[in-house]
């Protein structure tokens, strides 16, 4: 179960997010529906990397900074408020590890529809090894983009290296923006842009052994070759697409180097 709903969730991420509209597009097929009325717009959305066929999630801006645990039935299983946290835009959610390489999940407050945000953040939370509901302290990063305020709603993190990746929302294409690592909590962390991306992109993620990653839009979803671990740390970044998964346009796409 755990291997199938890895491969859903990194190769679609296309049926759970997304609106009823999402029934329309061909080839479309519901891996999970979400029962949690308090889960009323699930945004963020990652496999636990510690309990098998578990899958958290959060609500779009408006909610508590809270985290749901979601089970294989649809049920939830566990809340993890974040102590002291406001959740202004959050957009997206990671799994990944802390410093002490335990597993933990990256949400993504990273939303901000104006482009008017000097910065945004990342809050680490250890992912729990009970699931209970139970209120948690959390580590903030500050990022800010190289190249002034965007708009997103993709956070990716390599499973390989650990590093955090930003994929922005915008109508003509974003970027794929690259967090320094490690992170630091006392400084501003710097996005820098390695790689142009379809339009409108609305979620992402990592295959679980980083070989592939996802970026999907309202429609379909974009797989890509990662960069290879230790060659040039990620900069000479030249991804190609294929098909869009679930019927989407049906074009090939692919994502580039910026000029």
């Amino acid at each position: 179960m755990r291997s199938r709903l890895a491969a859903a969730l990194a190769v679609a991420l296309v049926c759970l997010t997304l609106p009823a509209s999402a029934q329309e597009v061909e080839g479309a097929e519901v891996a999970l529906r979400l029962e949690d009325p308090r889960i009323y717009e699930s945004s963020g959305l990652a496999l636990s990397r510690r309990h098998q066929a578990v899958v958290w999630t959060h609500n779009d801006s408006g909610d508590e900074a809270r985290l749901f645990a979601v089970g294989p039935e649809g049920r939830t299983l566990a809340t993890l408020t974040l102590a002291g946290v406001e959740a202004r835009d959050w957009e997206a959610l990671a799994a990944g590890r802390d410093d002490r390489g335990r597993p933990a999940l990256f949400v993504g407050d990273i939303g901000d529809n104006q482009g008017v945000w000097p910065d945004v953040s990342v809050y680490r939370v250890a992912e729990p090894a009970q699931l209970r509901d139970a209120t948690v302290a959390a580590v903030r990063y500050r990022l800010r983009y190289a190249d002034g305020s965007h708009n997103a709603e993709a956070l990716l993190v390599d499973p390989r290296s650990n590093r955090l990746y930003v994929a922005t929302k915008e109508e003509s294409g974003g970027g794929l923006y690259r967090a320094p690592s490690p992170l630091r909590t006392d400084q501003l962390n710097i996005l820098h842009r390695v790689a142009s991306v379809p339009p409108v992109i609305t979620d992402g993620a990592f295959a679980p052994n980083g070989r592939l990653f996802v970026l999907r839009d309202y429609q379909g979803a974009y797989v890509y070759r990662a960069p290879v671990a230790g060659h040039g740390d990620g900069l000479a970044l030249e991804l190609q697409g294929e098909p869009p998964a679930g019927g989407g346009r049906g074009r090939r796409r692919s994502c580039s180097r910026p000029p």
